[in-house]
């Protein structure tokens, strides 16, 4: 609504209007808000304010008091009394104007708020929703994955368990196995040992009894030479020691002596015209 215009008068010049109207809008005296809220009059609060609107037919007792609907109630001040000071009806009607639009954006705020808010409530659901349905495949899969991995898992520590253990009992049996070979290697070098040392022992009597052998052979093949009856000795007096010898049992070193040597004694039975072995016969054959 276009601001009305003050009627000119006749027999005055327009700029005497122009003074007269700057002149009604300059105010004399600069009070502050406090000052004239403290005012006397009909409205002196928010109660009173109320009560005044609804006297006066610009407010209804069930309607709120919205910034849209006071921007109407100033909008209905500028039509209540006339003539209203132009200056009065140009502020009256500015505030209304900026009211309105501070209400219109309020109620765009909010407006938008609220369909804001139930968009994202709606979009949030659906996405969740959504995503929900597009990853619990591959969150079930993933639990599979899992739940065959630890199996799979488990079934390795246990075979490693069971590796490490046959393991171990092959390093026992092995351990076990090499001390045997060696107590029998040692046995066995002992042995060798005896037997190298009986051969070291027993080789210049083999040496000795091979030469025996060979000349006892080579005599046998020879042809006996004939043999003279012997006269028979005229035998002497018996002596008292041949007597004692005779009668009296052998010491205790003489017996054991002779067992000793009857336990080392070797029966050869050789034929005759014969060695018993061959004449290229080397001692650690004849020592076998």
């Amino acid at each position: 609504m276009a601001p009305s215009k003050v009627p000119e008068k006749k027999g005055q010049p327009t700029t005497l209007t122009n003074t007269t109207i700057r002149n009604t809008t300059t105010p004399r005296n600069q009070m502050s808000q406090e000052d004239i809220e403290a005012l006397p009059g009909a409205v002196t609060g928010l109660e009173s304010a109320e009560k005044y609107l609804t006297s006066v037919l610009l407010h209804q007792a069930d309607e709120p008091l919205s910034p849209l609907h006071l921007a109407g109630v100033l909008f209905q001040v500028t039509q209540m009394a006339k003539p209203i000071l132009l200056a009065i009806t140009n502020a009256i009607r500015a505030v209304a104007f900026i009211l309105k639009q501070h209400a219109a954006s309020e109620i765009a705020e909010v407006v938008a708020k609220i369909a804001a808010e139930q968009l994202a409530d709606s979009l949030s659901a659906n996405i969740v929703n959504n995503v929900i349905a597009a990853i619990a495949p591959q969150v079930v899969s993933i639990h599979t994955t899992t739940e065959a991995l630890k199996t799979t898992f488990d079934h390795s520590k246990q075979l490693h368990d069971t590796m490490e253990r046959e393991k171990e009992e092959e390093r026992n049996d092995l351990k076990t196995a090499a001390e045997c070979i060696k107590d029998a290697v040692d046995t066995l070098y002992e042995s060798i040992e005896d037997c190298n040392n009986s051969y070291k022992l027993l080789t210049p009597s083999l040496e000795f009894t091979q030469d025996r052998l060979n000349n006892l052979a080579t005599q046998l093949s020879q042809p006996l030479p004939t043999i003279r009856q012997p006269t028979a000795p005229i035998p002497a007096l018996p002596t008292y020691s041949s007597v004692a010898a005779a009668n009296i049992p052998p010491s205790i070193d003489q017996a054991v002596a002779r067992a000793s040597i009857c336990a080392k004694q070797i029966l050869l039975d050789p034929t005759s015209g014969h060695s018993l072995f061959p004449a290229d016969t080397t001692n650690a054959f004849i020592a076998k």
